[in-house]
């Protein structure tokens, strides 16, 4: 019902989402880790330079409630003083492989499609005809690739 929302948006706060404000995720993580230590009877005191680099990298799509649940799941995973990388969720340690944003994403797929193409040049003694036929690409899709990424001949 519009009449409801214009009674309750009387005054309207725009926060920026949490990949906008990456200085407040240490300050975030700590308030999480001592209300969760206290909830579940743990003494988690901090956590690695890794893990927390690992929270400050990631692209935390459910914002600040996604980073809570993280942090919930760390201390109660946690079995020594400091939260570390393997307390963490493996999609977010798999984010540091090139899953971060968008720019880190385009490098990831391009590496392994670079790796792609050298692997099957390769095992072809670079027989492109063959490569592109084990790859299911035509052999003109298969040079404007190794062009795009700027694989040659005289590479191997």
């Amino acid at each position: 019902r519009m009449d409801l929302f214009y009674r309750l948006n009387v005054v309207s706060l725009t926060l920026p989402p949490l990949r906008e404000k990456r200085e407040d995720i240490p300050l975030l993580a700590k308030y999480f880790l001592s209300r969760f230590n206290k909830k579940h009877g743990n003494n988690c005191s901090g956590f690695s330079r890794e893990a927390l680099s690992l929270l400050e990298r990631a692209p935390w799509p459910g914002n600040v409630r996604q980073l809570e649940n993280v942090v919930e799941r760390a201390v109660v995973l946690c079995d020594g003083q400091l939260i570390t990388a393997k307390d963490l969720p493996p999609s977010l340690r798999e984010n540091d492989m090139g899953q971060g944003d968008s720019s880190c994403y385009r490098e990831a797929v391009q590496n392994y499609e670079r790796k792609l193409l050298l692997d099957a040049l390769r095992a072809h003694d670079w027989i492109q005809a063959r490569a592109a036929r084990t790859l299911g690409v035509n052999r003109s899709t298969l040079h404007e690739m190794m062009k795009r990424l700027d694989i040659k001949a005289e590479d191997n």
